[in-house]
C-alpha cells in the first residue's frame, strides 16, 4: 500500500523558515520504508534556491516542477509551494533526471535516463510519475511521444512545467538540489500500487454535435478536415478563430476524446494544436469558459471523493483552467480543499500527461490541453 504525506509554505525567502514549515507537516520519522518527494511550486520558489535546498535536505529523492498555482493539505494559492511525500513497505521507486536537451537530441536522452533507472529494478515499474519542461521550439507531446516508446507504454503521469507571464519565462523542472529549463524528472513506481487515472475537459453539452474528419496532417500540424483547409472549415460553421481555443479530438479507437489547444495559425489555412491530430480522427470544436470549469471540476472532484480503496491523489488541472476562472481563479482549488478527505497534491500546469483508456480498457497515453487530470493511490 502507497500513502501520502503533504505539506505547504508560502515562505519563499528563507531557506531555513520554508524547510522547518515543510518538516512540521510531515513527520520525517513516521515515513515508511521507501518514500518519494514530489514538489510543485511558483517559479519565484526556484528562483530564490528555496525549492532546489528543500528537495536536497530531505532523505530521499525529489522531481518537481514550477506552476501557475499550487494546493496541499488543505492550503491553496499562487505564491505557493507543496511538497507530497508517497511513502510504503510494500512499494519501491527509482528516480532520474535527463541530461538537458534540445528539439534535435531530446529522443536519445529521455531513453538514456529512463533505461538507467529501469536497471535499477528486476521488474517492470507499474507507472512513472514524471515532469516536463516547457519548451519553445519543443513541445510536451513530442516529449511524451519519445518516453512513451522508450517504456513501452507504461502508464506516465504528470504535466508540463509553468513560468511566468502566461508562458515558460522562469519555467523550470527540479531534482532534488537542481533545476533546469530543459530536463525532464521521472519517477517510476513499484510494487503493490493499482493507480488510477482521471481525465476531465469539456462536457459534451459545451461540444459541437457536428465533427469533421482529419484528412491531411503532420504530427500536430492539423491542415485539412473533410478535404477543406483547417481555417476554411471553421469559417464555414460559423466559428471564430483563436488560438486558446479547444478542439475536442476523437482518436480512433478510444473511449473518450482528448481536448487539445489551438497554439497557432498559419497562412495556408493548417493551424498547430498541442498534441498529434493524426488522420482518421474525427474533431469537435469546443468551448472552455468559468462554467465550463466548474462543471467539470465539480464531477471530477466528486470522482475523486468517491473512489474506493484510494488513499492518495496528484492532481494536475491545466493553468488555462485557473486563468478562466479569473477574477476567482481559486475557486476550482477550494472546491477541491472542500471535498478531499485524503492527503492530496494539486498543481496548474502547461499541459497534462494522463492516460486514458482505449475501448478495450487499455490505457494509452495522451497529451492534453485544458483538462483536470487525476491519479488516485
Amino acid at each position: 500500500m502507497i500513502k501520502m504525506l503533504s505539506a505547504y509554505t508560502t515562505e519563499i525567502d528563507e531557506i531555513d523558515d520554508a524547510y522547518n514549515e515543510i518538516t512540521a507537516q510531515i513527520d520525517l520519522n513516521a515515513l515508511d520504508k521507501n518514500s518519494v518527494g514530489i514538489l510543485y511550486c511558483h517559479p519565484e520558489f526556484a528562483e530564490t534556491g528555496v525549492a532546489t535546498a528543500i528537495c536536497d535536505r530531505l532523505p530521499f529523492d525529489v522531481i518537481g516542477m514550477t506552476v501557475a498555482a499550487v494546493s496541499g493539505n488543505g492550503s491553496l494559492g499562487t505564491y505557493g509551494l507543496s511538497l507530497c511525500v508517497l511513502t510504503g513497505d510494500d512499494v519501491s521507486f527509482t528516480t532520474t533526471y535527463t541530461d538537458p536537451f534540445t528539439a534535435e537530441d531530446f529522443e536519445g536522452k529521455i531513453d538514456a535516463a529512463y533505461q538507467q533507472a529501469r536497471a535499477a529494478q528486476p521488474t517492470e515499474p507499474a507507472f512513472i510519475l514524471s515532469c516536463f519542461p516547457m519548451m519553445n521550439k519543443l513541445m510536451g507531446y513530442s516529449m511524451l511521444d519519445a518516453m512513451d516508446k522508450s517504456c513501452a507504454g507504461l502508464p506516465i503521469y504528470g504535466g508540463v512545467c509553468y513560468g511566468i507571464n502566461f508562458g515558460n519565462e522562469k519555467s523550470c523542472t527540479l531534482y532534488n538540489g537542481q533545476s533546469s529549463p530543459n530536463a525532464i524528472g521521472m519517477i517510476l513506481v513499484y510494487g503493490n500500487v493499482q493507480p488510477e487515472f482521471k481525465a476531465m475537459a469539456l462536457p459534451d453539452r459545451y461540444t459541437r454535435h457536428d465533427r469533421a474528419v482529419i484528412t491531411e496532417s503532420e504530427g500536430p500540424i492539423l491542415r485539412k478536415v473533410n478535404d477543406m483547409p483547417m481555417l476554411d472549415y471553421l469559417s464555414s460553421v460559423g466559428y471564430t478563430v483563436q488560438t486558446g481555443a479547444p478542439i475536442m479530438v476523437y482518436y480512433e479507437g478510444m473511449a473518450k476524446p482528448v481536448a487539445l489547444s489551438i497554439y497557432m495559425t498559419f497562412e495556408d489555412g493548417s493551424i498547430l494544436c498541442g498534441g498529434e491530430c493524426p488522420v482518421g480522427a474525427a474533431i469537435a470544436l469546443g468551448d472552455i469558459s468559468r462554467d465550463v470549469v466548474l462543471e467539470t471540476s465539480k464531477e471530477s472532484i466528486q470522482y475523486i471523493a468517491e473512489a474506493q480503496g484510494k488513499n492518495a491523489a496528484i492532481i494536475v488541472p491545466c493553468s488555462v483552467r485557473y486563468f478562466a476562472l479569473y477574477p476567482k481563479s481559486d475557486d476550482e482549488m477550494k472546491l477541491t480543499v472542500e471535498a478531499l478527505k485524503i492527503p492530496y497534491i494539486m498543481g496548474y500546469t502547461g499541459g497534462e500527461l494522463c492516460p486514458v483508456a482505449d475501448k478495450d480498457g487499455v490505457l494509452r497515453n495522451r497529451f492534453h490541453n485544458f483538462t483536470y487530470t487525476s491519479c488516485l493511490l
